[in-house]
């Protein structure tokens, strides 16, 4: 067996290593991911924009110039839709965590979904599938395991 034929698959398999399972999807791959979430969609409501924060620990690492966790706040407006049993109300707090960094954005090259976007004023029109909510003794978080949703502003926040 000649090098030729050995380096391409070597090459290949080096290659394949190295590409990140959280890397960004490609475009049309990510729009398939989009639109197959959003078919899937179960939960809609208008929310609001409360804070971000960091614990201590989290404040500790930024300085230290390493990933942190941020977690945003967001409180339930007005509720369109969801399945029965799910119990979001007005006025319930969903709260999102995801890996940040001193300026308190997301740090993540993975793609991400669209689950709210900038609606009337200071609201955003949330639209998520069931699946994505955590929902524990009163309290609502969009499960951000696989960093999947980075948080959303109102239009000219941080202006």
């Amino acid at each position: 067996m000649t090098v030729g034929k050995i380096a391409g698959p070597v090459l290949a398999m080096i290659l394949l290593a190295a590409v990140s399972a959280d890397a960004a999807l490609p475009p049309a791959a990510y729009e398939q991911w989009v639109k197959e979430f959003r078919s899937a969609v179960e939960v809609e409501a208008l929310v609001s924009f409360n804070a971000v924060t960091v614990g201590l620990a989290d404040r500790v690492k930024m300085l230290l110039g390493q990933v942190s966790f941020c977690t945003a706040s967001y409180t339930v407006e007005t509720v369109i839709r969801q399945p029965q049993g799910l119990g979001l109300d007005s006025g319930a707090e969903i709260t999102l965590t995801y890996p940040c960094g001193k300026d308190m954005k997301m740090e993540w090259l993975g793609s991400r979904l669209p689950w709210a976007e900038p609606g009337e004023g200071a609201s955003l029109n949330m639209a998520v599938r069931a699946v994505d909510i955590l929902a524990k003794d009163g309290h609502f978080a969009l499960d951000n395991s696989k960093n999947i949703f980075g948080p959303v502003f109102p239009v000219g926040y941080g202006e």
